[in-house]
C-alpha cells in the first residue's frame, strides 16, 4: 500500500510537496523530471570514485562530454564532441600564438574561447539539473564556474550519475530494474514500474495444533 501511494502521488508530482517550502515549489516546477528529486553521484571532488571516468574525463574530455550529451538526450556524441574540441583547439592555439608573438589579441580570444567552453559546458550542465530535476543550490552562473574552474571534475560527476542510473537516450532507468523513472519532457507514459510484494501464506497443520493442546494439558496438571 504504502510502495502504491508513492508511485501514484510521484507520478502526479504531488510527492513532497507538502513538506516544501515557497522557494523549494519554485525550483521543483522549474525541473522536467515531474515530482522527483534526485542528486548528483558523488561531490564534486570524488573524481576517483570511478577511476575509468577520470581518466576519460582527463586525457579526452572532449569523448567524455560527446558521450554525455548522448546518453542526456541532448544531441549526437559525435556532434558534442567535435563542438568541445573546436572550442578547446580555439584557445590553445591562440594561448600558443600569444607565447610566440606576444601580442595581446591573441590572449584576448585565448580568454575568450575559455569562457565561451565554461559557459558551453555549464549550459548543458544546467539542462541536465531540470531535466532530471537533480536537487541542488546550484544556478546557472554556478554550473558555469563549475566547467570554468574544474571541468574535470565537473565531467566526472555528471558521467557517475547518467552511467549509475542508466540514462539512455534521455531516459532515467534508475540503479535497478523495480524502478523506471522517466522525464516529463521525454513523453513517458508510465513513470514507475514497481514489482508487488509476494503474499506468504502461513498454514498451520493439525499435528502442530494437537502438540500445542497436549502441553497445555500438562501445563494444567
Amino acid at each position: 500500500m504504502l510502495c502504491s501511494s508513492v508511485a501514484m502521488q510521484t507520478a502526479h508530482g504531488t510527492w513532497g510537496k507538502k513538506k516544501l517550502g515557497v522557494e523549494d515549489e519554485e525550483e521543483e516546477e522549474q525541473g522536467e523530471g515531474g515530482g522527483v528529486l534526485r542528486l548528483w553521484e558523488g561531490e564534486l571532488f570524488d573524481c576517483f570514485d570511478d577511476r575509468t571516468i577520470a581518466f576519460q574525463s582527463a586525457c579526452c574530455p572532449c569523448y567524455r562530454f560527446g558521450k554525455n550529451m548522448k546518453r542526456a538526450g541532448f544531441g549526437s556524441c559525435y556532434v558534442q564532441t567535435v563542438a568541445y574540441f573546436l572550442l578547446a583547439m580555439g584557445a590553445f592555439l591562440n594561448f600558443i600564438a600569444f607565447t610566440i608573438t606576444r601580442r595581446h589579441h591573441y590572449l584576448y580570444l585565448a580568454i575568450a574561447f575559455i569562457i565561451t567552453v565554461g559557459a558551453y559546458l555549464g549550459f548543458f550542465r544546467t539542462r541536465m539539473r531540470r531535466k532530471f530535476n537533480i536537487k541542488g543550490r546550484d544556478s546557472s552562473l554556478d554550473d558555469c564556474a563549475h566547467h570554468f574552474v574544474c571541468p574535470c571534475c565537473s565531467l566526472c560527476q555528471e558521467s557517475r550519475t547518467l552511467e549509475m542510473n542508466n540514462v539512455q537516450g534521455g531516459t532515467w532507468h534508475g540503479r535497478g530494474d523495480t524502478i523506471c523513472i522517466g522525464g516529463v519532457s521525454d513523453g513517458s507514459k508510465a513513470l514507475f514500474e514497481l514489482s508487488p510484494p509476494h503474499v506468504v501464506a502461513i498454514n498451520y497443520s493439525d499435528e502442530s495444533c494437537m502438540e500445542k493442546k497436549s502441553i497445555d494439558v500438562s501445563n494444567q496438571s
